[in-house]
């Protein structure tokens, strides 16, 4: 007998359950081993199954678009382009989510806190990015139909860049191409209502000046007259006919 093999004694079935709940029959057959050959092969399988996947996702990740970063994608390449991120990303978490999945069914009677709170983390961001990639197809649609403010993004096409302007847009410029023609003419009748203004003072300006300075005499008429002045005989010899 193999000295690695289990005495009749030591020896162990492997506790591996099928599909419909029945354990398998099948002996370890090794004393330090925990499942029986076909079942060790299918245990090192899933293990690397859901090990490369978990890579795939962690390069994935570092490419992700967030969420806060979403408006500023104003050309539809770009949009494609987290789309096609997105969508690598969930296919990749996905399968390490069935794989850990699969593999705890199957060989894992009690899992540990640290694996189920890991494998609640990844579905948790299965679940954002598949919200993510539902905004990338609203916000795809919203750069086609032109319901976006028009940019062209450096390195698109022609014609994925070329976006029409929205009616909104076009509706804003010309309700301030009306506001700025109200404002002109505004402007030019202030300017006209100035001049006639001007006009019209100049117009009366001699007959103004004219009765101001009577009345001023008018007024200073009887200070002239009891001024000494008047009375000298200076005045009266210069004014003598």
């Amino acid at each position: 007998m193999d000295p690695r093999e289990g005495s009749p004694k030591q020896l162990q079935f492997c506790p591996v359950r099928s599909p419909d709940g029945e354990h398998c029959s099948m002996p370890i057959p090794y004393a330090t081993g925990k499942h029986c050959k076909e079942h060790h092969e299918e245990y090192c399988a899933l293990y690397r199954a859901y090990k490369d996947a978990s890579a795939v996702v962690k390069d994935l990740e570092l490419r992700q678009i967030s969420r806060q970063d979403l408006r500023s994608l104003r050309c539809a390449a770009d949009v494609e382009d987290a789309m096609d991120r997105t969508e690598q990303f969930l296919k990749a978490i996905r399968t390490e989510i069935e794989g850990r999945e699969l593999h705890e069914a199957r060989f894992i009677e009690n899992v540990d806190d640290g694996h189920a709170a890991y494998l609640e983390g990844l579905r948790k961001k299965e679940k954002m990015r598949a919200a993510l990639l539902v905004t990338l197809k609203a916000r795809l649609h919203e750069i086609k139909t032109g319901t976006v403010p028009y940019m062209t993004t450096t390195g698109a096409s022609k014609e994925r860049a070329n976006i029409r302007r929205p009616f909104r847009t076009i509706q804003e410029s010309f309700s301030y191409s009306e506001q700025q023609h109200r404002r002109e003419e505004f402007i030019r009748q202030r300017e006209q209502n100035g001049l006639s203004t001007w006009r019209t003072v100049l117009a009366i300006a001699p007959f103004s000046a004219y009765y101001g300075a009577s009345i001023a005499l008018d007024l200073l008429r009887p200070y002239i007259e009891a001024a000494p002045v008047w009375k000298s005989d200076c005045f009266y010899r210069c004014n003598k006919p």
